[in-house]
């Protein structure tokens, strides 16, 4: 369940370039992923982002051009801070 309370404050690890967009690898070190899986969404700066892989000292999300277009994820690079909670859900009205 998503309760908007931030879970961990942690930083980029690095972002790779494609074509597609960017890979965002992020470095996790109190977040509990224990509960965590591939598909899930986390928000991270307030953004909620896919997991398409995890590791022991994180995971990583894929940036979309649109998704970098519309947030400030264009700035980012090694070391920049992140705000992280878990199990973002979406409430359509």
């Amino acid at each position: 369940m998503f309760t908007g309370i931030i879970e961990d404050v942690d930083i980029v690890k690095a972002l790779i370039t494609s074509g597609a967009g960017i890979r965002l690898l992020i470095k996790t070190d109190k977040l509990d992923m224990s509960d965590v899986c591939l598909g899930d969404s986390i928000a991270n700066n307030e953004v909620c982002l896919t997991v398409v892989a995890m590791s022991k000292s994180g995971f990583s999300a894929d940036l979309s051009h649109e998704t970098i277009k519309h947030t400030l994820f264009a700035s980012y690079q090694a070391g920049s801070r992140l705000t992280l909670k878990k199990h973002c859900k979406l409430t359509v009205v």
